[in-house]
Formats: structure tokens, C-alpha cells, sequence
């Protein structure tokens, strides 16, 4: 989920840069990022960071092929067959990879099930659900959050209307939602589609700081109300390009609950996780006694808790209540249950005689929908593909504030894993452990990208800085997300792209004209090249959006030195007032009300940078508070600080004309305006990013 989507870059807050500190209250990572995240997504995203193949995990791998090694080896029990000791020594390797994940990774808990030809090869856990009260991870009890692995469940809902023929995929989304709900064009005249909304091609912006997750069960509004209140504005026509969206797979649960004439939480029960048989699964929140919204007591007292790692030691989190975008990420599930899910659809659309899908609607579900790229994965219907070596994998990256999760497919081998753990810097690590799982599974899909020789000069028109197009264009969330969308691509003297976001940087090998692969992975980069035969786009991780090319007005930089000027400005004029008043010089002869303008503007822009910097410490002290609470009351105070700035500004270019009638020499006359265009300029950019919208 983007939180809620694991799957875009989520850099950690660049402060310890000195421009970024005037703007760190606002480039913060959405990484809790809703990025999904991206996306993830959150959960995580399109982005070209995969979290694969870090040095931890495959050293675990190592060690644990090496107990697989062993176990394998050992004399088995005299008549046992083959597949029982190739089940124990495949949980032996999973056992190991698993204990050295938590501990090298500091990771609280970890639940895993893995199925193979209709099989449960296993269904358990390690680590801790909780700490206090300690509960053990296992398999078959602890519910952990899932992210945006749920939206499979809207899929799913939405493909068996499909099959029933009481939904199309073209039919316009407002002829199968309730008036109340009709989404607006926005400008556009395209409808949105069913389709659009599967395949994330509506053409929403991102949102979801500040309302995205609840702390308060009393403030959980129903999922009407969020997608009124939360309606993020359409900023490209429909089916032109996919960008991960939340909003869409929300709008999706409220389709289904419209055509089917109940609530998408009940729909799901009675059509999916009931007649699957998938008792510990539960899209609702554990809300106050006699809430009928609420999931049953006995469920809740099995729900794995939350941490983040700080300071050596594990901290619990606040629950995250999302019943309000149950079809977003609201799921909670057991590994078991998982493992049913997984099995179900691997076995087109039945499970143990049940059937909840036709086959040829449960095979459709694999077919592509959507591609943003040519050469990268498509985009299914809902469920997202991703190469692994001759392979494809089919699922979905899920993630919230201290849950990531990943579930991973491979149809064509009748295989599916599953893992979920519940500490926030889990994202990496369960990514890659599943991609590890896979290719001890697969030996065939093990990372082998056949690099081809490029020339520096065709590698250097990859250079560059690059944005997600899952971003927000019209809010103030519009700088903190594009913050979170960016990555930084260099060229290596190896003849290797460097990608480089959320802290971490994965290296790509050319494989063909404009397609990189992952060097120790399997994620793919392809380049678009525009209008002038010049990259200005790429596609990457599972196709889910499309990285943009930032031109240098459009630059974070740029906003962050013009304000870093715009205070140098403002201390420049104090100092030079102080040293007149001290050395007793009289104000310059007919403009005291422009020094006075001056003195007031140069305050304004100070106050500004301070708040911002107060913002930021309250932020970084409780980065998940971003989530729940956005804008924060310091961030609001600077908008309105930003806003008198900028109108001072503006009072100040008005002022020039009496400031070159008046009596100034030359030199004060060049270097004021100099300084009064330079605060413009900062307005300008204030206003270009959004942070001078009053946010009540």
C-alpha cells in the first residue's frame, strides 16, 4: 500500500545534506509512503530500486543450503519416499534462511507458507507475533497485516462479477456506482472504466498522507465517506498510462459492493475467504465492543503486533485502522490461509471441490491488461507480473507502517510463497527472501542477466535524475511524494547503470537496446525514448508506473537553494539595518516605508525557514505520525508564514518602482531589486510546489 505498496524507491530524509535542511520537514519519505511505496507498495512501485539480493540475505541463503546440504545427505527412514525427505530438507533450508533473516535483519517476526503442485510444503513461523504479551510467530494462528497483497481479494471480487456477467470490465465505473460516489472528469472527456481501475490507468495523482491509515477507532469513517472526502484529482486521461493508485482499487471495492448489493468486507467473507475456508483471514478492524464493523474478539487477540527497530530494541506501533479502504489493505491473514488463497488461484479458481471462479475466469486473470513499457511486465488483471529468470511470477507486494508482505506465483510451475513480517525495515529483507525461496525451488531462475557491451555515450543519456509519475501534482503532499519518487541513475566504468533511491543502489546491466536487468536479481529497466529520439522515460520493478526525466526547473535542488538564498537575502538585510543603526547612518532619504517593507519581508522569511525546521524535528521524531497526521500544525503554520512571505514578496516588486525614482545611488538600487527578484523567484517556486495552499 504506499504505504500500502512496497514496490517505489521510499528514500529515508536526505538531512544530513545542508540544503536539505531547509526543506526537510517537507521532503520527507512517504516511504510509510502509502509505495508504495513504491509498493510495496507499499506495498509499496515502479520504481527502479528492487529490493533483491542484499549481501545478508544471500549469505543466509548460503548458510542454509549448506543445513539443506546435510539434511538432504542423511539416510532417510527405510521405505520413506523421496518427496518426504525433499519436504524436510526444503524446510530445513526455509528454517535456516528464515532464523538468520531475524536475526541479521533485527526483524521481530516472520510467517511464511509455501505451496508447490496443490501442496502445503509449509505453513509456520519464526520470531515473535508480539512481545508483550509474548506470543510466538507460527503458521496456523498469527494474523499478520498484509498491505496491498488484499487488493488480490478486489480483484478477485471483481473477476467473479465479470464471470457472473453482472460486471464488464468496459462498463463506465459511475453506471456501477451509487450517485453519491460518482467520480467527477476532472476535464476529461474518457470515462473511467472497470478496466482503469484494475489496471491502475484512471489517471489519479497520489495521496495518502495524513488519512491514508486511523489511530483512533472512533475516527474511522465508512469508505463512502473517505472516497468523497479523499478524492484525489485525475491529472491524465484514463488508459494512458498506469500509475499505482490506491484511490482506484478503493473505488474498485465500492463497485463491488454496489452491484453486489452488500458491503465489500461482507462480500468478501460470503464469496472468498468463507468458502475457502479461510477461517483466520478478516478484513475488519478490532473496534470497540458492539461496533458490528468490528472483527470478531477472538480474532483480534491473534493479531501480530507492529514494531519499529530503535535503538536496539523493538517498539511497538500504533494499530493502523484502514476499514475505511478495506479493498485497499485492509486484510489481516495467517500464513495457513494464505497458503489457501495461493493454492486456489494456482489451481484455476477451485480449492479442495470449492470453486469461487470459472478456470477460464481465473486464467484470464493472468492475461496482460495493461503495459506501460514493451520489453517490462504487464499488468494483469489487478495481480502484477514480474520476470524470474525463463519465468514469470504473478502477485502482488503489500506493506503498511511495520507490516511488509510478499507474495509471489510462478503458474507455470504450480508454486506460491507467501511472507509477512511485522517490523517496519522489513521491506528489503522479505523481498528478498521470497526471491530466494523461489530460485531454491527454480535453480533455473537464479539471477543470470547475459550483459551486452554498450559504449559510455549511449550509457550516459541514462544519466540523470528521475521521478515517479505516482506523485501528488495538486496538494500540498505534492513535494514530501515527488521527494519519495525520486531516483538518481549513473553510468559505471563497468558499462553498468548505478540506480540509486531510498538510500540504497541496485546496479544494472545492459541486455539489449534500452533494457537493463538487475546484475544479482531479476527486475528489469526499460527506457522510452521522446518525441526527439532523447530518454526522457523508464519503466521498472513491476510496471506499475513510469519514471520521468526532472528538468531542472522542476528540481527539489533548485527550490531548496532559492529558499537557502531567499534566508541569505533576509539576514543580509538585517545585518546591513543593524550596522547602519549602530553606526548612527540615517535611513536612506523618501523610502522609510520600503525599509520597513525590507525589515518585515526578511523576518517573514526567517519565521518561514524556522518553522519548517520545527516541523521537520517533530516529524523525524515519529516518522509514522506522517501517515496519521498530515499536515502536521507546525507545517500548516509555515504555509500561512509562506504565504505572508510570498505577499511581501510581492509588495516589494511593486515597491521597486518608487525604490529606482527615489534617491538611492546605484549600487543599493541593483542590489536591492536584485534581492527583492530573488524573493520573488522563491515565491514562485513556493507556489509551483504547492506549499502555499492554506490547509485550514
Amino acid at each position: 500500500m504506499g504505504s500500502l505498496d512496497s514496490q517505489r524507491p521510499q528514500p529515508e530524509s536526505a538531512m544530513r545534506h545542508g540544503p536539505s535542511i531547509v526543506l526537510s520537514a517537507l521532503l520527507l519519505a512517504t516511504a510509510l509512503a502509502v509505495g508504495a511505496q513504491q509498493p510495496v507498495p507499499p506495498a509499496e512501485a515502479p520504481a527502479p530500486t528492487s529490493a533483491t539480493a542484499t549481501p545478508v540475505s544471500d549469505d543466509a541463503a548460503a548458510a542454509a543450503g549448506a543445513a539443506t546440504a546435510a539434511v538432504a545427505a542423511a539416510p532417510a527412514d527405510a521405505g520413506a519416499p523421496d518427496v518426504a525427505a525433499e519436504d524436510r530438507a526444503f524446510q530445513t533450508y526455509v528454517d535456516g534462511l528464515a532464523t538468520a533473516l531475524l536475526a541479521r535483519e533485527d526483524l521481530a517476526g516472520l510467517v511464511v507458507s509455501v505451496v508447490r503442485d496443490d501442496r502445503v510444503l509449509l505453513a509456520k513461523g519464526y520470531g515473535m507475533a508480539s512481545l508483550d504479551p509474548a506470543r510466538p510467530a507460527d503458521g496456523e494462528t498469527a494474523m499478520f497485516r498484509i498491505g496491498s497483497v488484499a487488493k488480490t481479494f478486489a480483484y478477485t471480487a471483481a473477476m467473479q462479477l465479470v464471470a457472473e456477467g453482472r460486471l464488464s470490465l468496459d462498463d463506465v465505473a459511475n453506471e456501477r456506482l451509487p450517485p453519491a460516489l460518482a467520480l467527477p472528469d476532472d476535464g476529461y472527456a474518457e470515462p473511467i472504466r472497470i478496466r482503469h481501475l484494475l489496471t491502475h490507468t484512471a489517471g489519479y495523482e497520489d495521496s495518502g498522507l495524513g488519512h491514508l491509515f486511523v489511530r483512533e477507532p472512533a475516527a474511522v469513517p465508512t469508505p463512502e465517506d473517505y472516497l468523497v472526502r479523499h478524492r484525489p484529482r485525475r491529472v491524465r486521461p484514463p488508459g494512458a498510462v498506469a500509475s499505482y493508485s490506491n484511490y482506484s482499487i478503493a473505488v474498485l471495492g465500492a463497485v463491488v459492493a454496489h452491484v453486489s448489493g452488500m458491503s465489500f468486507v461482507d462480500y468478501v467473507e460470503q464469496r472468498l475467504t468463507g468458502p475457502l475456508g479461510m477461517t483466520r483471514t478478516t478484513f475488519r478492524d478490532p473496534l470497540p465492543a458492539g461496533d458490528p464493523r468490528g472483527m470478531d474478539r477472538a480474532l483480534a487477540a491473534d493479531l501480530a503486533i507492529g514494531y519499529t527497530r530503535q535503538g536496539g530494541a523493538f517498539v511497538a506501533g500504533a494499530h493502523e485502522f484502514t476499514g475505511h479502504i478495506a479493498a485497499v489493505g485492509g486484510a489481516s491473514a495467517t500464513a495457513s490461509d494464505m497458503a489457501r488463497w495461493m493454492r486456489m488461484h494456482l489451481a484455476g479458481g477451485a480449492l479442495d471441490g470449492v470453486r469461487v471462479l470459472p478456470e477460464a475466469g481465473s486464467l484470464a486473470m493472468r492475461e496482460a491488461l495493461f503495459r506501460n513499457g514493451v520489453r517490462t511486465p504487464p499488468i494483469t488483471h489487478g495481480f502484477l507480473a514480474h520476470p524470474l529468470g525463463p519465468y514469470e511470477t504473478w502477485g502482488h507486494g503489500g506493506a503498511t507502517l511495520y507490516f511488509h508482505t510478499g507474495m509471489a506465483l510462478v503458474p507455470a510451475k504450480g508454486i506460491g510463497v507467501f511472507a509477512s513480517s511485522n517490523t517496519d525495515n522489513a521491506r528489503a529483507p522479505v523481498a528478498d527472501f521470497v526471491r530466494l525461496v523461489l530460485e531454491h525451488l527454480l535453480p533455473e531462475a537464479r539471477p543470470a542477466p547475459r550483459a551486452v557491451a554498450v559504449d559510455a555515450a549511449t550509457l550516459a543519456r541514462y544519466e540523470g535524475t528521475w521521478r515517479s509519475n505516482r506523485r501528488n501534482y495538486t496538494s500540498l503532499e505534492k513535494l514530501p511524494i515527488a521527494f519519495g519518487s525520486e531516483a538518481t541513475i549513473r553510468a559505471g566504468a563497468d558499462g553498468a547503470l548505478r540506480v540509486s533511491a531510498g538510500g540504497e543502489t541496485t546496479r544494472y546491466v545492459p541486455i539489449g537496446p534500452g533494457l537493463f536487468q538487475e546484475a544479482e536479481g531479476h527486475a528489469l529497466l526499460e527506457f522510452l525514448d521522446g518525441p526527439d529520439g532523447v530518454p526522457d522515460r523508464y519503466v521498472g520493478g513491476y510496471g506499475l508506473a513510469v519514471a520521468e526525466r526532472v528538468a531542472p526547473a522542476d528540481s527539489i535542488g533548485l527550490l531548496a537553494l532559492a529558499l537557502l538564498l531567499a534566508v541569505g537575502v533576509a539576514v543580509a538585510r538585517l545585518a546591513g539595518m543593524f550596522r547602519r543603526e549602530k553606526r548612527g547612518q540615517a535611513t536612506r532619504p523618501g523610502l522609510a516605508a520600503v525599509r520597513a517593507l525590507a525589515l518585515g519581508s526578511a523576518l517573514a522569511w526567517i519565521a518561514l525557514v524556522v518553522a519548517l525546521g520545527l516541523a521537520t524535528a517533530g516529524m523525524l521524531a515519529d516518522r509514522a505520525e506522517v501517515m496519521f497526521t498530515f499536515p502536521s500544525p507546525m507545517l500548516r503554520f509555515a504555509v500561512w508564514l509562506g504565504l505572508l512571505a510570498a505577499a511581501l514578496a510581492a509588495l516589494e516588486v511593486l515597491a521597486l518602482v518608487a525604490v529606482w525614482r527615489g534617491g538611492w545611488r546605484a549600487w543599493p538600487k541593483v542590489r536591492y531589486t536584485a534581492g527583492v527578484l530573488l524573493l520573488a523567484a522563491a515565491a514562485a517556486l513556493l507556489w509551483r510546489w504547492n506549499l502555499l495552499l492554506p490547509t485550514g
